[in-house]
This record gives C-alpha cells, sequence and structure tokens, in this order.
C-alpha cells in the first residue's frame, strides 16, 4: 500500500504560492485547488487564528476521509476489528476513535504511513482521560498506552486486565510542534476488539439528557449456531444503572406519551430481560465514566422471555435488542437506546 500511494502522498501537505509553485510550508494565500490526484481542502495552520476557517489561510491536504467526524474527545466513532485504508489527519484535525474489548483481551493497533511527509503519533485512554491530553499534559503521561516513533510503523497494544467489557480512546495525530509536514495520510489495522459489528440498527430515538440519542450494537457473528452475540450500549449518562432487553419481534410504544420514560420502546410485546454480565444472573450494568456498557458471551441456546421460558436463537429467526437505563437529568428519570435487528443464519 505504502508503495502505490507514496507519490499522491508526498502532495498531501504542499502550499500554494502566489506564482502558482507550491512549497512545503507557510502562510500564504490558498482557495480551493484541483490537481491532477484529485480535489483537495484547505486546512488551516492556526486554528485559533483570525482566518481559521481554512479560506484565506492554509496548507493542501485530501479530502476528509470517510470516517471524519471524530474531531474530539466525544466524538469518537467506533472501530471493530479490520482494515482502514487512506484515512487523514493533521496538525490541528486530529482523529479520536473508540475500541471495545472483552474481558481479558488484548486490543492491537497498527498505523502505516510516510513518516517524513507527517509524522503521526498514536494514544490509547481510558475514557475519562482522554481530555486530560487536550488541557496541557502532553505526552504518554494520561495514557494507557502510546506510540511515538520516528518510523512509518506505530503500533499500540494493550490488555483489558478488568473483569468487564472496556471501551478505550485512540487518538491519532500530528503534534503541532512536529518539523515534519502539516498533514498526512495512514492506513490503519485494528485486532482483538469484542468482533465484527452486524445487525441493522433502528428507531428514531428520542435524546436522553447527555443530548445525543443512545445508541445499540451488536458484534460477532450471524450463524446462530456460532454462539457469539455481544451487545453494546454508547452515549448514556455516566454511572448510571442499565440492562438490554430481547425481543422476537419489533414494535413502537409511546412511552413518553404515557408518563412511563423518557424514551420509545421500539421492541414488540414479547420480551425478556437480561440480567447482566454473562454468569452474573441478577445483577445490572453501569455505564460506568464512558457512559457506555457492554455484555459479553450471551448464551444464544438461552435467550430471556418475560411470559414463558428461555428460548434459542435459531436460523432463518430475528432477535430485536434494545437498552434501558436510568436518566436522573430526564423528565421522568429512565430512557431507552436506539434498537438493533439481527436475522439469524
Amino acid at each position: 500500500m505504502l508503495a502505490s500511494r507514496s507519490l499522491r502522498t508526498a502532495l498531501v501537505c504542499l502550499v500554494l504560492l502566489p506564482d502558482g509553485a507550491f512549497a512545503q510550508s507557510g502562510n500564504i494565500g490558498l482557495e480551493g485547488v484541483d490537481s491532477a490526484f484529485g480535489r483537495r481542502r484547505a486546512v488551516p495552520t492556526d486554528p485559533s487564528g483570525p482566518e481559521a476557517d481554512g479560506e484565506d489561510l492554509g496548507v493542501l491536504c485530501f479530502a476528509e476521509d470517510e470516517l471524519e467526524g471524530n474531531d474530539d474527545c466525544g466524538d469518537e466513532i467506533p472501530l471493530s476489528d479490520g482494515f482502514y485504508p487512506d484515512l487523514t489527519v493533521s496538525k490541528t484535525d486530529w482523529d479520536y476513535f473508540s475500541l471495545t474489548v472483552a474481558p481479558g483481551g488484548t486490543v492491537e493497533v497498527s498505523i502505516t504511513h510516510l513518516q517524513p511527509v507527517g509524522d503521526i503519533d498514536a494514544f490509547l485512554y481510558a475514557p475519562g482521560d482522554c481530555a486530560a491530553f487536550e488541557t496541557g499534559e502532553l505526552g504518554c503521561e494520561k495514557s494507557l498506552q502510546c506510540a511515538t516513533t520516528v518510523s512509518d510503523l506505530e503500533v499500540l497494544k494493550y490488555t483489558n486486565s478488568t473483569a468487564e467489557c472496556a471501551t478505550y480512546v485512540l487518538r491519532i495525530y500530528i503534534a503541532p510542534w512536529s518539523k515534519t509536514g502539516f498533514c498526512n495520510e495512514y492506513d490503519l489495522v485494528v485486532s482483538g476488539t469484542i468482533g465484527a459489528q452486524m445487525g441493522v440498527t433502528y428507531c428514531a430515538q428520542n435524546n436522553n439528557s447527555t443530548g445525543k440519542v443512545a445508541r445499540i450494537e451488536a458484534f460477532g457473528s450471524m450463524v446462530a449456531m456460532d454462539g457469539e452475540l455481544t451487545l453494546v450500549a454508547r452515549n448514556m449518562p455516566e454511572n448510571q444503572a442499565g440492562f438490554f432487553v430481547v425481543s422476537t419481534d419489533t414494535g413502537l410504544v409511546d412511552l413518553p406519551g404515557a408518563g412511563f420514560s423518557d424514551g420509545l420502546l421500539c421492541l414488540g410485546p414479547e420480551t425478556g430481560r437480561f440480567n447482566g454480565q454473562a454468569g452474573k444472573p441478577g445483577t445490572v450494568l453501569s455505564t460506568g465514566v464512558a457512559g457506555t456498557f457492554c455484555l459479553p458471551g450471551i448464551d444464544l441456546s438461552m435467550l430471556p422471555s418475560s411470559s414463558g421460558p428461555s428460548y434459542p436463537a435459531l436460523a432463518g429467526t430475528s432477535s430485536y435488542f434494545t437498552t434501558w437505563f436510568r436518566d436522573p437529568g430526564g423528565e421522568v428519570g429512565n430512557s431507552f437506546s436506539d434498537a438493533v435487528v439481527v436475522d439469524w443464519e
């Protein structure tokens, strides 16, 4: 991959000079430019300056990648195992991702880039420590792991030694004080997360007191006989109790209208509640400081039901999942996530 894109990557961080030539750095007026290598965008070299909109001051960088929108702590994009090519980062446009790891699991992240073009570094944080980097604590002190070499390959590896699922924040950036280029392109490889995402999300849910919609995601294998399912819920208030719910059908119950909840119930009438972590019956989960929790190792041979005995997930059937959680900042004090349906094969 590096050899095939070395030429176009070398043009990432060029500044347009008045005579139309290019230079490696500078604060020269710049508007949009088309080149033989595609549309570029102007990125401001000083994000706090009066011309920080990038129209009059900047360098020439690649257009935003398909995962853009993850520029700050709190705006992380969840990643599962896989290869994510042709991502872009700069000294003023950093990337944030979230990685969820099962108890005892080890996550590994590899970042491949052309270091002389722009020296990319990576840091892995516990969710509550991510913002420390933005308040002046620059370095590895607040990170769980960091990768700050001066090579074309940066690697992070970290083991979740807790008894619960853990969600970590991955920050990728070019340090503002770096003497290399202003921006660069990279390939990202992730392994050791809770598995491949599956299912289809549905339900136009209400915002909770965080100002966001709580999201549920399913990871594992859609082959029922594989018995692989982990549920993850995100964007919930901190340090609140909650649990996952399953049904054999979809639905839409206006609980806010009835005064029972601040959120909609997007499942059918036959529901069952997962009582907590696998092997810990009778407990509920906690959103913690990250506002998230997960349930790994769900037994697909014994899905819960409120109206009878447990039942198995079978090929040709569907399971519908949502999340209930306490929300003291809401009008009623509890809410739901959106929903996800898995069609078993």
